[in-house]
């Protein structure tokens, strides 16, 4: 996961808005190494999963210091269709696994 330094004055928005979108989408594809995992390695997929829901809450977290409203409501759709993924994956095994 990427760690959070960014300033969120107006002049670092467009770092803030890239280092969330990269995050987003790198929680996807941890997802789906979570999917191909679950079917030999369990231990590798709740791994996979936990660091997906981590980005989600950092995703969470820094979204409020986007000051333009649309690119914070575009993160923050991304950012909601993360967790349905989430959820989905979890739901899917039959049980929700603990994430941590």
């Amino acid at each position: 996961m990427l760690k959070f330094q960014v300033d969120p004055s107006p002049d670092n928005q467009e770092e803030l808005i890239e280092l969330l979108s990269s995050d987003i989408d790198l929680a996807f594809t941890l997802l789906k190494m979570s999917e191909v995992e679950a079917k030999n390695y369990l231990e590798h997929c709740q791994s996979a999963l936990r660091k997906a829901q981590e980005a989600l809450n950092n995703i969470r977290r820094f979204q409020q210091r986007i000051l333009d409203p649309v690119k914070r409501q575009e993160i923050h759709s991304q950012a909601n269709q993360l967790q349905a993924a989430i959820e989905r994956l979890r739901q899917g095994f039959g049980r929700p696994f603990p994430l941590r």
